[in-house]
């Protein structure tokens, strides 16, 4: 029908007792028609996302938000100048303070 723009027709879709069916004719003649069963029409429809997203759940790395409490200590000893042995901070105190103790 979409070929030929002088040509008419009909398209029709029903549901009927748990089945779609569908049907496009032409000039009084069928040239298609089809049926699909309810459950399976869901299952098509809803089983390839669900597989799309487990597929993505199983390949995304889980240390991605694990605590890394190995990884905080490291960077806390570099940002404070913690010695590992005793754990104590060590700290100066800032130039300003001592001008103003002095």
């Amino acid at each position: 029908m979409a070929h030929n723009p002088s040509s008419h027709g009909t398209a029709t879709v029903s549901v009927t007792d748990g089945v779609f069916v569908g049907s496009i004719a032409e000039a009084g003649r069928t040239t298609w028609s089809g049926s699909v069963p309810l459950l399976t029409l869901a299952l098509l429809v809803g089983i390839p996302p669900l597989l799309m997203w487990l597929v993505w759940l199983v390949g995304t790395p889980r240390t991605n938000h694990a605590d890394s409490s190995a990884a905080n200590q490291a960077r806390q000893q570099e940002l404070y100048a913690t010695d590992s042995r005793t754990e104590f901070t060590e700290s100066s105190p800032s130039r300003r303070r001592v001008r103003e103790e002095s």
